[in-house]
């Protein structure tokens, strides 16, 4: 049986818990074709359906809210409760894999940003209605630290 972890965080008021990976979960991430997908909206279903339900009870609409150093938090349990798993594949030389995937992943999900951002602007000069990215937007309003 793989194991959790359930931790609260400072700000949230409900409890999260990572998960284990399987063996049969990370075979699934390697050679799954949705994640070598095109298509960003195909590419983001999957990861919402089926990577995230084995790796926290969050959705991505939860870590969207979620402060830089809050996914910090939760990246570091996940680190952890599959420290097992990270050790085994930096002894056989997968870390190198791992390092390559995760820069890949990050250059798409650049890319997608950008893109969306964007897409984002231009709608707002076309429109002419401001887009909840626009830059207009006024800090102090919507930050009650300042």
């Amino acid at each position: 049986m793989r194991r959790g972890k359930t931790f609260k965080l400072e700000g949230y008021e409900h409890a999260i818990t990572v998960y284990e990976l399987t063996p049969r979960n990370i075979i699934k991430l390697f050679t799954d074709s949705a994640l070598k997908a095109s298509d960003w909206t195909v590419i983001m279903a999957y990861v919402q359906s089926e990577i995230l339900p084995q790796c926290v009870d969050l959705s991505v609409d939860d870590l969207l809210d979620f402060a830089p150093s809050q996914l910090q938090a939760i990246w570091e349990h996940f680190k952890k409760v599959n420290s097992v798993f990270f050790d085994l594949s930096k002894q056989l030389g997968l870390d190198k894999l791992l390092e390559q995937i995760q820069a890949e992943l990050q250059q798409t999900c650049g890319v997608h940003v950008v893109t969306s951002l964007r897409q984002a602007m231009l709608e707002s000069l076309i429109t002419g209605t401001p887009s909840s990215l626009s830059p207009s937007t006024n800090i102090n309003e919507s930050n009650s630290d300042a």
